[in-house]
């Protein structure tokens, strides 16, 4: 929703926009493992490639997995394009909040197995490599500049919109309760606390 009509936004004002997804980068997408590292280098691939092909203005990148992309792209000799990383949510700001609550962010939301916990990988790159940093609230913003990532005029908060459908909604007190979800299912999300309030809505699917 954030990033396609992000896009959307930035046609509408005559920008010609290439939109990849991690389905389009990803590495040997048949694996079970190791995704994260998978992503990474397939993120450089992709964007290494399009940098050449199309002489883009700006490359934007969206998740800690460009920290590779981003770390190597900011290195080319002469390169006419700014790098921008547009984030959903900091990693390192995600892993030090679960952890002062002594959660793990992993699928399972249990301690990461041992090769996860061997391989240290530097994600603020995607952050601290780039030309500029962009967020989707002010508290994450202030966070990128207090861990020094950018200089705080190289960094912007942007809360999320909502479409008039979803705020022009007439109350009704009288409809069923109803859960809804969107986004993948991690335990960091707190699943378990919707299974259980679904179980007691009567709901055993999603």
């Amino acid at each position: 929703y954030v990033i396609v009509n992000f896009a959307r936004g930035l046609e509408a004002r005559g920008h010609q926009v290439k939109l990849l997804g991690p389905t389009e980068c990803v590495l040997w997408p048949r694996c079970r493992g190791g995704r994260s590292v998978r992503l990474a280098i397939g993120m450089w691939r992709r964007a290494l490639r399009l940098a050449r092909e199309m002489d883009p203005d700006i490359i934007e990148f969206w998740g800690g997995e460009a920290w590779l992309a981003t770390a190597r792209l900011s290195r080319m000799k002469h390169r006419r394009f700014k790098i921008v990383a547009h984030s959903n949510g900091l990693e390192p700001l995600v892993g030090e909040t679960l952890s002062q609550h002594g959660l793990h962010n992993t699928a399972h939301g249990g301690p990461p197995k041992w090769y996860q916990g061997r391989l240290r990988f530097p994600v603020e790159k995607a952050f601290t490599r780039a030309d500029a940093v962009v967020t989707v609230s002010q508290g994450e913003a202030d966070y990128a500049i207090r861990q020094g990532y950018q200089p705080r005029e190289r960094v912007l908060g942007i809360d999320n919109a909502l479409e008039p459908v979803f705020l022009d909604q007439p109350f009704n007190s009288e409809r069923p309760n109803v859960i809804g979800y969107c986004g993948s299912w991690l335990a960091r999300k707190g699943i378990a606390l919707l299974v259980r309030s679904g179980a007691m809505l009567g709901q055993e699917r999603f």
